[in-house]
């Protein structure tokens, strides 16, 4: 059985979407392989029709996010009850990217999705898919015999086209690295040789009824190939070309937008084609699922939290026993969910659970499905509103003591979990390529004392005013730069720029383990005119930096992706070893 390990308050499955509709966390699919996805139902439980929402894979899923969030949002608050899902192998689903089958059971997924809102009792159904979503969706639906209606959004004509852009993305980043072993990396996704064979054998297909009706979205002078649309009579299929694309999905999700317009066309075109009539849908409570298994045979689960007075969402990973080590929580990487950038997070919380950890992903105020604080910026980063978050966290997962976990963080993330170690303590730190600065509102929510004192910092490490008035700065901080580290020592004392060694000192006199692992420019940045100072810390804990050749920022590289996982479940066990194993089988 489970234990409940004291956390304050569980998913509550009432949560509140816009429009006046109820979102629940749930498992659903096979129980030993179970899926994830959000289930948005209006709020009197009666709903005129099920909508599947496909999502796209890779940097394409990460990007699309909040636009398939809002989608849902306005199709529940027209009546519809919806399914936003992770695929097999991605996102909170059990599974990774290296399992054999993996396009089957992408579909096999599609197919357990709108199994699922059928068992609610959703008589009419309906399948939205964006970009290779809509191209797998209407492969599922083809050889399933339709649905009511379904909205191809902007689709890959073929799975090969997929395969290639991926491919060219990759090499571009990469500076022309070409697997040999027939496999293909994207940003944030790699497709073993059988992947890449099976989807080269996918494509938008004229044999087959994906729908009784049907709505074809395009790129501006980009129309799908002739044969590329399922066979239907004319008047059953809508084709309309669409704008705001490549802001959607051919971006970094941090700059990504959102179509308002496009949405509010699906939107449209679903009320018109489906019935007004409503029957009651029934809503599972959250629960608990089995994602994997312990080395020893134990199973791992995993279950929804909501965390703080402020209800951040968390999903926590157990095994059937922890091991008396502090539990480790994971921070949002700027505006990527708690997934993590290349499913990261998901990665090291069943990988530390195998070990015997108990570990917590959370999205922060703003982020993912945790909604914006009354008052907040959307999708702001390294904010102070984050460091009470991270705090309050902290409290609910550790109430005895909040001061005994593990914080992990890329980017912003290392950036927050610096600033509440420093606020409120912790055992250990891990810090991903991390960031030292406050990029939000300084009149953010937070409480007073922990805005304080992350303020104090900021204005402690601000460069001093006179250098602002130096004419040509610019040219003389590019100098500087370039100067040796002794030079920077001096540099340091002049507070002409504030050393990050300083914030890595404070950390480890304060008794907090850190690890800090980036590449090797980041680390001359973290140390330059302080390595002997460094060296002559009293540190009742300890710092570590650990250079990784070829990790890229995001960790949306294999490569490097591997390596710095590695080194954190290494260090993370090595540091906060078990006190009590696990039962015997």
């Amino acid at each position: 059985m489970l234990d409940e390990h004291r956390v304050e308050g569980r998913f509550r499955p009432d949560s509140p979407a816009p429009g006046g509709a109820t979102t629940t966390p749930v498992w659903f699919g096979p129980p030993d392989r179970p899926l994830f996805g959000w289930f948005e139902v209006p709020s009197d439980g009666m709903a005129r029709a099920g909508v599947v929402i496909c999502p796209p894979l890779a940097v394409e899923g990460t990007s699309s996010q909040p636009a398939l969030r809002v989608l849902s949002n306005r199709l529940s608050a027209e009546g519809c009850a919806v399914l936003r899902f992770d695929y097999a192998g991605t996102g909170d689903s059990s599974g990774d990217d290296g399992e054999p089958a993996r396009v089957a059971a992408w579909l096999g997924s599609i197919r357990a999705a709108v199994g699922f809102l059928a068992e609610a009792g959703c008589i009419h159904l309906a399948v939205v898919g964006l970009r290779l979503g809509a191209t797998l969706a209407a492969a599922e639906l083809s050889s399933r015999g339709g649905v009511d209606a379904a909205v191809l959004w902007d689709p890959y004509p073929t799975g090969r086209m997929f395969v290639r852009q991926q491919g060219m993305l990759r090499r571009i980043i990469e500076r022309g690295r070409i697997s040999d072993d027939g496999s293909v990396e994207g940003p944030g996704i790699v497709m073993a040789p059988e992947t890449v064979s099976d989807l080269r054998d996918l494509e938008l297909s004229a044999d087959g009824s994906v729908a009784d009706r049907l709505l074809v979205l395009t790129r501006v002078g980009r129309p799908l190939p002739p044969g590329m649309i399922p066979t239907l009579p004319d008047a059953c299929v809508d084709r309309m070309e669409i704008e705001g694309q490549e802001a959607l999905v051919d971006v970094e999700p941090v700059l990504a937008v959102v179509p308002e317009r496009t949405v509010g066309s699906i939107v449209d075109w679903l009320k018109e084609v489906i019935g007004a009539s409503r029957t009651p849908v029934t809503v599972p409570e959250p629960s608990v699922a089995v994602v994997g298994r312990t080395p020893s045979g134990h199973v791992i689960r995993e279950r929804p939290l909501s965390l703080g007075p402020n209800g951040l969402f968390g999903i926590e990973t157990v095994p059937a026993r922890t091991g008396g080590s502090p539990p480790v929580l994971f921070l949002n990487a700027g505006v990527i969910d708690h997934v993590g950038p290349a499913r990261t997070w998901v990665t090291l919380a069943r990988a530390l659970a195998a070990r015997g950890f108990r570990t917590v992903r959370f999205d922060l105020s703003g982020v993912g499905a945790t909604p914006l604080r009354a008052g907040a910026v959307e999708r702001s980063t390294r904010t102070l509103d984050g460091i009470q978050d991270v705090a309050d966290a902290q409290r609910a997962v550790a109430p005895d003591d909040p001061s005994g976990v593990v914080l992990v963080g890329l980017c912003s993330g290392g950036y927050h979990c610096s600033e509440a170690a420093l606020s409120t303590g912790a055992r250990g730190v891990v810090m991903i390529n991390p960031s030292f600065r406050i990029a939000g509102p300084k009149d953010a929510v937070a409480s007073p004392e922990t805005a304080t004192s992350a303020l104090q910092r900021q204005v402690d490490e601000a460069p001093r005013s006179w250098v602002q008035r130096i004419p040509g700065r610019a040219a003389l901080w590019e100098l500087v730069r370039r100067a040796p580290d002794p030079l920077w020592t001096l540099i340091n004392r002049l507070a002409i720029t504030h050393p990050p060694a300083d914030t890595l000192r404070r950390l480890s006199d304060s008794g907090t383990d850190v690890l800090v692992v980036c590449d090797d420019y980041d680390a001359w940045v973290l140390q330059r005119g302080a390595r002997r100072a460094l060296g002559r810390s009293r540190r009742p804990g300890r710092v570590r930096i650990e250079v990784v050749e070829g990790i890229d920022h995001t960790l949306f590289g294999r490569e490097g992706r591997d390596k710095a996982l590695e080194l954190v479940v290494d260090h993370v066990v090595s540091a906060f070893p078990p006190h009590r194993a696990e039962p015997p089988s």
